[in-house]
């Protein structure tokens, strides 16, 4: 798969070394995979996983290639890929997470490849619509309204999900999360959940209270028995 040796990514490892799970993670817009990395950190401590961290063309060390949404959904489909083949991996070993504007490949992911399970962390309808509450002048000239359509891509998902919101979210409002988990197809619904967060913002939280312990009650399969602390060694995959 020689496409995703132009993908930047990287693995961290959790320091457990019996674990066989595998998170594929997508962040938010104001950071890169080198940004995110630390908060990632933080879930190595808890979760009972390996982490991947993917880019997107225009973000980070990802450049000479035009950033789009058909791009960072292909780049998800060709990473996701390339995983499960270079670690032979089966389905329930792979599980995905997306983190605002990542939950728009994470939800194409889950439209389109078979894997244990989603994290949803403030999430949005469309990216058009992101936009289009925040800057309503600029979403006709920026985006197409199909770009990164999580509302579409929840009637197809395959795979059970947890959403995570924040009450006091005023970037991404939890009227929209509320549709997209009443979206799901009625047989992924009914093993699926929806955590609030009353005191959880945007970009403010309480790391262990308001994501490890939903994380670790809805997938108790990636719950750390034993807590391992973990340094900053990260692997770069290119």
């Amino acid at each position: 798969m020689e496409e995703a040796n132009k993908i930047p990514f990287s693995l961290l490892e959790n320091k457990d070394k019996t674990t066989n799970n595998y998170i594929i993670y997508f962040h938010g817009n104001g950071e890169n995979i080198n940004d995110s990395k630390y908060l990632v950190a933080g879930f190595l401590k808890y979760i009972k996983a390996n982490f991947i961290l993917v880019e997107y063309p225009g973000y980070g060390i990802y450049k000479n290639t035009i950033t789009s949404a058909e791009q960072i959904q292909k780049d998800a489909l060709i990473v996701f890929d390339y995983i499960k083949q270079k670690f032979a991996l089966n389905d329930n070993q792979i599980y995905v997470f997306g983190r605002s504007i990542g939950t728009g490949p994470a939800f194409y992911l889950g439209a389109n490849r078979n894997f244990a399970g989603l994290i949803i962390l403030s999430a949005y309808i469309t990216l058009y619509k992101l936009v289009n509450d925040i800057i309503p002048q600029k979403a006709h000239f920026l985006l197409n309204e199909n770009n990164m359509n999580n509302q579409e891509n929840s009637q197809k998902i395959r795979c059970k999900c947890l959403f995570i919101h924040g009450k006091k979210d005023k970037l991404t409002f939890l009227g929209p999360i509320q549709e997209l988990y009443n979206n799901l197809p009625a047989h992924i619904k009914e093993n699926s959940y929806l955590s609030i967060q009353e005191n959880m913002e945007h970009n403010s939280f309480d790391f262990q209270k308001d994501l490890v312990e939903p994380i670790q009650n809805f997938y108790p399969e990636l719950k750390m028995i034993n807590i391992v602390e973990n340094d900053n060694e990260y692997d770069q995959y290119e």
